[in-house]
């Protein structure tokens, strides 16, 4: 899958941006500035600064007024942070047992901390699950989501 590169650490924030474009892409696109900043629970502005620093990084195409949409490169981005967070959720749920209402907070910080190597072995260990507990699709390491997920027994 590719990968962004910047010459510089690619922060938690970034991220966050691309995984909530991605989300309300889906909704709607192009996403809205305040669309996009009550999702995240910040201001107008600091959406329009960070979607400039996105736009020079090839993540998001975005013009004022109109919105933004994820590149390609933004995309595959998004999707494999999809993946750790979704993988890390089924681990969490299906091997730790932890509590549906924890759940999510804990996949969102383990997402950012792990690498692509690591989402593999734990996408093996977990016999390679189709969807999260909430049913959810899981993308693959290649970046795609699954074409149809096979129905639960």
């Amino acid at each position: 899958m590719p990968k962004f590169s910047t010459g510089r650490e690619k922060s938690i924030a970034v991220e966050d941006y691309l995984l909530s474009i991605y989300r309300l892409e889906a909704k709607e696109a192009p996403v809205k500035t305040m669309a996009l900043a009550e999702h995240l629970g910040v201001t107008a502005a600091s959406i329009s600064g960070m979607l400039r620093k996105l736009r020079r990084m090839g993540l998001v195409n975005h013009e004022p007024y109109y919105g933004a949409v994820l590149t390609s490169s933004g995309r595959a981005e998004a999707l494999r942070l999809l993946r750790h967070h979704r993988l890390w959720e089924v681990f969490l749920s299906e091997v730790l047992g932890l509590p549906q209402d924890q759940i999510h907070d804990e996949a969102h910080r383990l997402e950012h901390a792990t690498s692509d190597d690591v989402a593999d072995r734990l996408a093996a260990f977990l016999g390679q699950p189709q969807t999260d507990p909430q049913g959810q699709p899981i993308p693959a390491a290649q970046g795609r989501l699954p074409d149809k997920i096979p129905e639960r027994i």
